[in-house]
């Protein structure tokens, strides 16, 4: 089912979501802006046609437009990261290299 975006109230000014998006470097946060800036200068009228035009899943949309209702833009904007690989070498050992690290002859030792 498709979601109508007349429905959606976004606060933001179209001027604001402009600048906002030509100033964004990160790219997944630089499209997301671009959705709210689609809606709000009303160049689309559903959530099937705001995917078509970014290419991108109905779902996602539809998550986006979900976090954006949530958590305002903030919210849109937060991009969730994975916290990676925990480390295998035990805190010891860690802060002893962060210790030796500084002294160029244990940098020669490692080469």
């Amino acid at each position: 089912m498709t979601r109508r975006l007349a429905s959606l109230s976004v606060p933001e000014d179209f001027r604001t979501l402009q600048h906002l998006m030509n100033r964004e470097k990160h790219s997944k946060r630089k499209e997301r802006l671009h959705m709210l800036y689609l809606i709000k200068g009303h160049f689309v009228e559903s959530q099937n046609h705001l995917s078509k035009l970014l290419s991108r899943n109905r779902q996602t949309i539809n998550r986006w437009l979900t976090l954006y209702e949530t958590g305002q833009l903030a919210g849109l904007l937060m991009i969730h990261t994975s916290p990676g690989r925990p480390p295998t070498l035990p805190p010891v050992a860690q802060e002893a290299l962060k210790k030796n690290s500084h002294h160029p002859s244990a940098l020669a030792r490692i080469g």
